[in-house]
């Protein structure tokens, strides 16, 4: 430190993006050091090969040179062979002149031997001129000795001269060689390996930074500073670098925290937050680095930093470099993309750009089968190069160039375009800086000035139509007005209180929040949707059927099936007990029960129900066996506290662990035998597992950390770590094909880690409080865990793209949680003496469908009422058998692309789809295996929706090419015959949408993107069709038992009801939705109608109830898509880009049925009154 007038002038201790020098202090990498100095000096030719950006040259220089010095040995500056040589001497071998030219560079200059003659000495001859005989020997230090092959790659005659001379140099007993390289290079060395003494067998790898290095690097520097940087301040920042993105088998990908952090990168990091440190703060901790410290920004200003350099450096525009970094080194899944290098540019980008990134550490070079590939250094800088990017654009692009590439990323939606002030301003930009514009910019404002051009002759053509809907409008919120005074206020306000109070509390108390909504929906009135609105948004998130345990527990755990349940209940005055009860088809009687008098702590049962464990509070063992007695177990004398009890999953093992941080196994064959011990680190073991195969053991500690320890006859037992929480383990399980752990902890997180590789650990972190239960599904690809936060969730580990299942339905703690074998149930123990039964295929009160994994486009359900379809993006048709309020999968259709509708004809006996590639699909609902016919109706556009007549004489569809077509189908099932039906229909210069027969058939309504729609007469499809104006409309259907009234929706968030026999034909106008309008449908009987709408609700109309509010459907979690009616009325489905669909019942004694098999109960006399009472039994 520097003292200035009293004071000390810190120095920042961090080097930032280079290697450290000889002088500088190196942290992290004392054992290293170790290792190598003692390799090299035992065994004299060493060659020390790393990943790229592993740290070798800091090693050398900062921490073994010095160190060499120390012992005696005369050590030459560090040597690089790849120096071009000078043009006056061609002929020379290049390798051996840059060996000695970067000797000779750091000798006294009056030493230092001419060119000339320097060039004419062999390496051996060299190496006599310069030795001292003072010192014990001479070390050459070759860094980043790959050059010797990576330069000049055919120069062979070369290479083997000078690795001829390298051997003859080191024949020499006197002199020692580091040679140092990237390990990508290794194989390269293998043609010159017999010229060098030893042929560099002895060897040794240098990692990336390990934690425990890392969290050295961080805090020793600050320390040397008078800095204390907090432990958990430097974790933080340890675990924020090892986070790397991994893609899995199936296509996903997650984030993952590996094993190793980048040096350099630690060093950025550092470096930034230290040049951010008040003067006068002398401790780091976590609100500092959250404040000053945060990895992701100090990598962004780095990246920023270095793009700017190599777009000036390159003289290249520095959106060109950005927009390669982003589009050719990550890709679409979020993980590092590969770019090969070509003559001049790579990928588009001029070469001398992309050395000046890898010289900056952002990117690096790999090369591979002889050919160099280029990708970013290191997955953490993945986020902050988007982010920085996003904020560039931010920055310097125009909102024209960021709105088209939106637009474009995003698949050219017309709910992207500007409008108004900003197309205008768009266009006077474009103006101004045509050079600036690029294909996509100039084809956005294209589609701009489309839609611009629609929007104004729909403004000109409806002036009329809306001055009237104003006067409809104003009529229709006075008759509102009217209908909610008529409403007794004081039971209004006692609907929406008691439908509030359901939906605060209804992750918390999900029975009562159930019974209160069901209390507020059976005192509304029909101009009050409160409670219905509230019980259906809360029927999409509770599930589960209650089944009451012969005792309220305090412990609870499970049999591997779920076929039995032990239970710790403590009663009054200690009368404490353990009841083993079946669950299941099996029966549900108490098979035992076990009185106590003392307190538990812990619980484990076998298998087989013959064995329970327990550990009481003062941590001693206790065991029963299947007769309800006492068992003996030989415990080994020097046993602490019991602290983890385990059973095998096979039921042959069991185990404990202590506060000594030893465990014992026992085969539960033979408990009086000596077990066999493992010991592990100085910490209460708190969570143990045995592995499937029996020769491994999991073991999770007070302190957080996860080892594996393996064992095998006639060796040593070898403890590994595994990965780490934050807090204690509380639970730990192995997959039944016993390749993955997962560990649950006080810290709310499951941590998963595969034994097959060293991808790095999973973190699952979707809980919120205590993990207490683990299990894998039985083909060990799911993990269901529960937690004190009342819930059990169901997700796939390494998996972040499909969203876990929640099932919440306790009302206090869930204990644990099994998979039930051989069947789609799970079952879950909570705190509230409640064992509940799951069906996981739609885990909710309500169905919802989990099937597809893309946004579902197209519901359809059969008139006959006996088949429901769900159509994707994903590419297939779900064809679902209705089966009272179930539905079961029958089979999925694959289909070439994208499903944009679908439809049942009127026998219910085919179903088609719209799709994306412009065919038309048509299947048999009885043998969907192929499609019966395939149409190429919109060659290359998109097929956006179609229609059976009601006949099902003739099937219609519409296009993104603005085409309709009319075939008659009625030969189909027969000989499989279509033919096309002429119609005097013009294509529309825009894209259609939707299309709707009228019940009898007599018309067909066609519209789209124009704002017109177009009704034409079936009997005569020559003549001119009837025309509305309207705004762009995505919509249309026509009402049934209501001949000649028309709906349409789309653009404006408003529904269109006319009456084409009426005497006007202004239109009645429904309003509620606040964004566009997808879907459009009417019940059988034309008294309901159902929109599904961008704002992610669904809305039930009743439209002919004077002032009537819409029933708002509340549980999709991204826009509604598509709805349809079930034949009876009696459910609503819909479609959304969440990749669900449900079927929202309306039928009331469903949803009161449903409602009280999931609370499994009434409320209670303190909940009715502390709900200030007036509410009986709401359940039968």
């Amino acid at each position: 430190m520097i003292a200035v007038a009293g004071f000390f002038m810190r120095q920042n201790p961090y080097i930032g993006p280079r290697s450290f020098a000889t002088g500088e202090r190196l942290y992290g990498r004392d054992r290293e050091l170790r290792r190598l100095r003692n390799l090299l000096i035992a065994e004299r030719i060493v060659l020390l090969y790393s990943p790229s950006g592993a740290g070798k040259t800091s090693l050398v220089q900062a921490a073994l040179v010095p160190s060499l010095r120390e012992e005696g040995f005369q050590v030459l500056p560090p040597i690089r062979v790849g120096a071009e040589p000078p043009a006056d001497l061609p002929q020379v071998n290049r390798y051996l002149l840059s060996t000695m030219l970067s000797i000779e560079g750091q000798r006294p200059a009056e030493a230092q031997i001419p060119l000339a003659e320097l060039a004419k000495l062999s390496l051996d001859a060299y190496l006599e001129r310069i030795s001292d005989p003072a010192q014990d020997g001479i070390i050459l230090i070759f860094d980043q000795f790959e050059e010797a092959l990576a330069v000049v790659p055919n120069d062979r005659p070369a290479k083997l001269e000078f690795f001829q001379q390298l051997g003859i140099a080191l024949r020499k007993q006197q002199r020692w060689a580091l040679f140092s390289m990237r390990e990508d290079y290794i194989a390269q060395l293998d043609p010159f390996l017999r010229e060098i003494p030893t042929r560099l067998a002895q060897r040794m790898r240098l990692d990336l930074l390990e934690a425990e290095a890392a969290l050295a690097a961080i805090q020793q520097p600050a320390r040397s500073q008078g800095v204390t940087f907090l432990k958990d301040a430097a974790q933080k920042l340890i675990d924020d670098l090892r986070m790397v993105r991994v893609q899995r088998s199936d296509g996903s990908t997650s984030e993952e925290m590996g094993l190793y952090v980048e040096p350099v990168q630690l060093q950025v990091v550092c470096y930034r937050l230290w040049v951010n440190l008040p003067a006068d703060d002398f401790e780091i901790c976590i609100q500092d680095v959250a404040k000053i410290g945060d990895v992701t920004s100090a990598l962004r200003a780095y990246y920023a930093e270095r793009v700017a350099e190599a777009a000036t450096a390159a003289q290249v525009n520095e959106r060109q470099v950005r927009d390669w970094c982003d589009s050719k080194l990550i890709t679409s899944q979020g993980l590092r993309g590969q770019v090969l290098r070509e003559p001049e540019q790579s990928g588009g980008l001029p070469n001398r750009a992309i050395a000046a990134l890898v010289d900056s550490h952002l990117v690096r070079g790999e090369q591979i089968r002889g050919a160099i590939w280029y990708e970013l250094a290191h997955d953490r800088l993945i986020g902050p190069v988007q982010a920085d990017n996003v904020a560039w654009r931010t920055a310097n692009l125009s909102p024209l160039q960021r709105q088209a590439e939106l637009w474009e990323h995003e698949g050219r939606q017309d709910g992207l375009l500007f409008r108004d002030h900003d197309l205008a301003a768009a266009e006077a930009w474009a103006t101004d800086n045509p050079d600036a514009v690029n294909r996509v910019e100039q084809e956005f404002l294209a589609r701009c000035r489309a839609v611009r051009a629609i929007m104004q002759r729909e403004r000109r053509n409806n002036r009329l139509i809306r001055g009237l809907a104003v006067v409809a409008t104003l009529v229709s919120i006075v008759a509102g007005v009217l209908a909610v005074l008529a409403v007794n206020a004081e039971q209004k306000a006692r609907v929406s209180q008691l439908a509030s109070a359901a939906l605060v509390d209804g992750s918390i108390r999900p029975q009562r929040s159930l019974l209160q909504a069901l209390a507020s929906y059976q005192l509304e009135s029909n101009s009050i949707a409160d409670g219905e609105e509230a019980l259906q948004q809360l029927l999409t998130t509770i599930g589960g059927e209650p089944e009451p345990l012969a005792t309220s527990p305090n412990i609870a755990t499970l049999n591997t099936d779920g076929s039995l349940i032990a239970i710790y209940h403590e009663g009054d005055a200690g009368q404490n007990q353990i009841v083993l009860q079946a669950i299941g088809p099996a029966g549900r009687e108490v098979r035992r029960s076990i009185a106590l008098n003392t307190i538990l702590s812990n619980l484990a049962l076998s298998p087989d129900g013959s064995l329970i464990a327990a550990i009481s509070n003062a941590g001693d063992l206790l065991l029963w066996g299947d007769d309800g007695q006492t068992r003996s177990i030989q415990l080994p004398a020097d046993i602490g506290s019991i602290s983890a009890i385990s059973f095998s999953q096979d039921g042959a093992t069991f185990g404990v662990g202590d506060s000594t941080g030893r465990s014992f196994l026992w085969s539960t064959a033979d408990l009086n035998r000596a077990p066999s011990e493992f010991i592990g680190i100085a910490q209460d073991v708190t969570a143990l597992a045995i592995s499937p195969s029996g020769d491994q053991i999991a073991i999770g500690y007070l302190n957080g950390q996860v080892d594996t320890m393996t064992f095998a006859s006639g060796s040593a037992p070898s403890r590994k770590f595994l990965h780490r929480h934050d807090e204690q383990i509380t639970v730990i399980a192995y997959s039944p094909d016993g390749r993955t752990i997962a560990s649950g902890s006080s810290d709310s997180h499951v941590v998963v880690s595969n034994l097959d590789n060293r991808s790095g650990a999973f973190t699952y972190r979707e809980h919120t409080s205590l993990i207490t239960g683990l299990h894998f599904s039985p083909d060990s690809r799911q993990i269901m865990s529960s937690s004190n936060d009342n819930t059990a969730q169901i997700w796939i580990p390494f998996n972040t793209k499909k969203n876990p299942l929640i099932l919440r339905g306790h009302e206090g703690w869930v204990l644990d949680a099994r998979f039930i074998p051989g069947s789609n149930q799970v079952v879950t123990i909570g705190r509230d003496g409640s064992l509940r039964h799951w069906n996981i295929s739609h885990p909710q009160a309500t169905t919802i469908i989990y099937e597809h994994n893309r946004e579902v486009s197209a519901v359809a359900a059969s008139p006959d009422g006996r088949w429901m379809a769900t159509g994707s993006i994903d590419k297939t048709v779900a064809l679902w058998e209705v089966q009272g309020d179930q539905v079961a999968l029958r089979a999925k259709l694959a289909s070439t692309s994208s499903i944009w509708w679908i439809a049942f004809s009127p026998d219910g006996r085919l179903v088609a789809s719209a799709n994306e590639d412009g065919k038309i699909r048509i299947w048999q609902v009885e043998q969907p295996e192929e499609p019966l016919q395939t149409i190429d109706a919109h060659p290359d556009r998109v097929a956006t929706a179609l229609a059976f007549s009601p006949d099902g004489r003739y099937l219609a569809s519409v296009g993104y090419d603005g085409r309709f077509h009319l075939w008659e189908i009625s030969q189909l099932l027969t000989t499989g015959a279509l033919t096309e039906v002429a119609t005097a229909f013009t294509p529309s210069p825009k894209a259609l949408q939707s299309i709707s027969f009228s019940e009898d058939g007599r018309y067909v309504a066609i519209a789209g993107d124009s704002g017109e729609i177009q009704i034409w007469d079936m009997q005569n499809l020559q003549a001119e069709p009837q025309r509305l104006q309207v705004g762009g409309i995505y919509a249309v259907a026509f009402r049934p038992g209501h001949p000649g009234q028309l709906a349409a929706a789309g653009f404006e968030a408003k529904i269109y009801l006319w009456d084409l026999n009426g005497p006007d034909r202004n239109p009645r106008i429904y309003s509620g939705h606040t964004d566009w309008i997808i879907g459009l449908a009417f019940s059988a009987d034309g008294q309901t109608m159902a929109s599904a709408s961008n704002d992610d609700t669904v809305r039930v109309w009743m439209p002919d109830l004077p002032g009537g509010d819409p029933l708002v459907l509340r549980g999709h979690t991204a826009d509604a898509k598509t709805v349809a009616f079930s034949r009876d009325g009696k459910w609503v489905i819909s479609g959304a880009l969440d990749a669900t669909a449900i079927i929202w019942p309306l039928d009331p004694s469903v949803l009161i049925e449903r409602a009280c098999r999931s609370a499994g109960r009434n409320l209670s006399a303190e909940e009715i009154n502390q709900l200030g009472g007036a509410v009986g039994d709401l359940c039968p």
